[in-house]
């Protein structure tokens, strides 16, 4: 009898050895074109830019069927805010779900005026487990916010902004804000696991990190960066960070209204939210509390920006800040990680702008009033 036992046991390890798939048989890879990826390195925005137009006729929607089987709530999301029609969005989130996997949610927060514009992205691919929120029925938004006020997220210091989000991790993602690695891997989910329990984490503006100086909520609008120190602090860019919700309702200000009427016209005090960026001003907020702020040798394994780091999970604006060799080893790589195999790459001077453009021509066509990603539009 303990003969069958060893037996039985033996073959059901050994079956489940030929039926076990790895992370890389569960995400649909696309195919990479027979020829080769041609890339412009004399500027670092024209590389990325490049990538871009290279990569974005390879998305379809068999790569994101996986979300329609996702069942269950998530208390995963990422968070999109844009009051722009930019072509860079039907590539930057195809590619963001597609990194993340199907078990994060999409809340895209629009306005009245491109709220069209997301949900013909979101139908093109066919993007399940996607919602799409305007400010004005969120929030109250009217044309008595300033623009730049909006512009500079102050809204995002209200704990009123936080208790209209779903979900407890949140990723801020940006057009030039995404994802470099796949998430479902075991490598990024021993980092995540490590990172889930902070407040806040973003690209880090130096890892050097000068002594704390918690400052409270009512001190807010008094608070800017120190001219020559502000790399210092804790926290990071939040164009691609990941928050707690949580803590944020917690220690956010309160405006003293339900969130539906955080920017209604008769709410008052909105100067209470300051004038410093809120990613400075959070980290600042949360650079005393437990579990507040990630470590700087975190954040810069989360993401990079001002600095380098090519193993980092996701990246914020890194064509502007990096000469054209970093960008072009960054693009190498992600090349590699997107397509699931070496790429090879023709590294060419591009002389006729119309026909560097040309890839993005039918989007145009289709949405007549969005702009190009502002790396092609740069020089």
């Amino acid at each position: 009898m303990a003969a069958i036992c060893v037996a039985c046991v033996f073959m059901f390890y050994t079956c489940l050895a030929f039926t076990r798939k790895t992370t890389s048989e569960y995400i649909t890879h696309p195919t990479s074109s027979i020829q080769p990826l041609m890339i412009h390195v004399n500027s670092s925005a024209t590389t990325w830019c490049h990538f871009v137009r290279h990569t974005l006729p390879h998305f379809s929607q068999k790569m994101f069927q996986d979300r329609k089987t996702y069942i269950g709530r998530t208390e995963k999301y990422a968070l999109l805010i844009d009051d722009r029609k930019t072509l860079g969005h039907l590539w930057s989130i195809p590619w963001t779900l597609h990194m993340l996997g199907p078990e994060w949610g999409l809340q895209i927060l629009a306005y009245s005026w491109n709220v069209e514009f997301f949900q013909a992205v979101v139908d093109t691919y066919s993007l399940e487990n996607v919602i799409i929120d305007t400010f004005e029925d969120k929030y109250g938004y009217g044309p008595w916010i300033e623009k730049s006020w909006m512009r500079r997220v102050q809204f995002m210091l209200a704990k009123q902004f936080w208790e209209g989000l779903r979900g407890e991790h949140i990723l801020i993602i940006q057009d030039h804000g995404v994802p470099i690695k796949h998430w479902r891997s075991s490598e990024v989910k021993k980092i995540l696991d490590r990172l889930y329990p902070f407040a806040y984490i973003g690209a880090p503006w130096s890892l050097e990190q000068k002594n704390k100086s918690a400052i409270g909520p009512t001190d807010i609008e008094l608070s800017l960066p120190d001219p020559g120190t502000w790399r210092l602090d804790p926290g990071g860019n939040g164009g691609f960070s990941l928050r707690r919700r949580s803590q944020a309702v917690k220690f956010g200000v309160d405006m003293g209204v339900h969130s539906s009427a955080l920017l209604a016209k008769t709410t008052k005090g909105l100067e209470k939210l300051g004038v410093g960026n809120e990613d400075f001003l959070w980290g600042r907020l949360l650079s005393t509390m437990p579990d507040g702020t990630a470590p700087k040798c975190l954040e810069n394994m989360f993401a990079v920006e001002l600095l380098s780091d090519q193993g980092a999970l996701g990246m914020h604006n890194f064509a502007q800040h990096h000469s054209p060799r970093d960008t072009f080893e960054l693009v190498k790589r992600l090349a590699g990680e997107f397509y699931n195999t070496t790429v090879e790459f023709d590294v060419v001077e591009i002389t006729n702008k119309s026909k560097e453009l040309e890839s993005w021509r039918i989007w145009q066509e289709k949405f007549s009033d969005a702009t190009l990603p502002s790396e092609c539009t740069m020089r």
